[in-house]
Parts: C-alpha cells; sequence; structure tokens
C-alpha cells in the first residue's frame, strides 16, 4: 500500500480506539504517533533492501510480528507510569501494527491459499511459514477443504490481473483515505489549529 493508505488506515484505528476508549477523537500527540507509526514498517524495512538478502523483499524486520509485538509490549511497560505517553504509545503500536496486516491483506486477494501463505510469511520474519503443510493439515476440515480447492478459480474469475488490478488498488487506496479524511473531520479535525499556528509563524 502506498503511504497516504497507511496513514488513512492508521488513523482510523487510531480514532476507533480513542473514541471507543476514551470516549474522544486523537489528540494532538497521538496524531503525531499516527504520522509516524503508520509510515514506520516502510521507513525501517524500505532503506534495509540496500543491504541484500535477506531484506530484499522491503518487508522484513519491522513488518513481522515477532519484532512489532515485542517491541510494542516494551513500549507499554516504559510508559506504564505515565498515561499521556502511554496513550501516545498506543497510538503508535496500533498505526504500526495495522500496517504490515494491510500489505498482507492485498496478497491474499491472489493465487492459491498456498501461495498467499507464502507471500505473507513476511508477518513472521524471519520465518518462513510450512505453506504446502498447512494446507495439506487443513484441508480435510469440511468447510476450508472447498476455499482451499475452489480459490484459485475464484481468483481467475473475479479479480483483474497485472496492472488492472493495481489501478482498483489504487482506487481502494484512494476511498480509504477519503474515509479517513472524512472520519479526521468528524472528529473536529484534531491538529488543524496546531498546523496552522505553525504556518502562522514560518
Amino acid at each position: 500500500m502506498l503511504p497516504h493508505a497507511h496513514l488513512a488506515l492508521g488513523y482510523l484505528t487510531v480514532s476507533a480506539y480513542t473514541t471507543g476508549a476514551l470516549r474522544r477523537a486523537p489528540g494532538q500527540r497521538e496524531l503525531g504517533a499516527i504520522l509516524i507509526g503508520s509510515q514506520f514498517a516502510d521507513l525501517i524495512d524500505k532503506p534495509l533492501v540496500l543491504l541484500g538478502e535477506p531484506f530484499v523483499s522491503g518487508r522484513t524486520v519491522a513488518h513481522s510480528m515477532l519484532v512489532v509485538l515485542p517491541a510494542f509490549l516494551c513500549l507499554l511497560f516504559v510508559s506504564r507510569n505515565d498515561a499521556g505517553i502511554r496513550r501516545t504509545v498506543i497510538a503508535f503500536g496500533l498505526s504500526w501494527a495495522v500496517q504490515p496486516f494491510a500489505d498482507a491483506s492485498l496478497f491474499v486477494l491472489q493465487g492459491t491459499v498456498a501461495r498467499d501463505l507464502l507471500e505473507i510469511s513476511f508477518l513472521v520474519w524471519p520465518v518462513t511459514l510450512p505453506a504446502d503443510g498447512i494446507v495439506n493439515a487443513v484441508s480435510n476440515i469440511a468447510y476450508v477443504e472447498p476455499v482451499i480447492r475452489k480459490k484459485p478459480a475464484w481468483t481467475a474469475r473475479t479479480l483483474p490481473k497485472g496492472e488492472d488490478l493495481r489501478f482498483w488498488i489504487r482506487i481502494l487506496e484512494v476511498c480509504v483515505a477519503v474515509v479517513a479524511g472524512l472520519k479526521w473531520y468528524r472528529d473536529g479535525a484534531p491538529g488543524l489549529e496546531r498546523i496552522r499556528s505553525i504556518l502562522e509563524s514560518v
């Protein structure tokens, strides 16, 4: 996904958390955490591509839940005595964690179930999922077997290919950004006054 879509998903996720748990819109510190957290995985992993193997995919260290979850828990532990910092850490962690799953969702649209599992192995990097073994293990389950068998035909029949699929993914990303923009506006456009004051002081 492109950066604006990650930012939009990060905002929607954190806004859902603050609305549900705190009964308010995200504050300025949380907005800053969203800005950084929603891009954090790519900010770490894309430059690592220059090092070559095993980082060539651009989705490795900071896209892995084996890194994200322990790092998030450590940050929560460190911030346990300060409620304000803790809320900022939660905003950062949520917007960081949603990015890899958003990337993974695009891969699940394509190909066979075994290929899908291989494609989303970055969620547990450096482990590679034993895709064929997982498929074989669950293929005897009554409701799972037809899905595994029919997935390639459904993909071929339902989804566009190549550039056409990329086009529709970009349209989806724009739609997500519009929804997030509307939610931000409905939340009272948090952070707008701060942006105005920065621009006025320049």
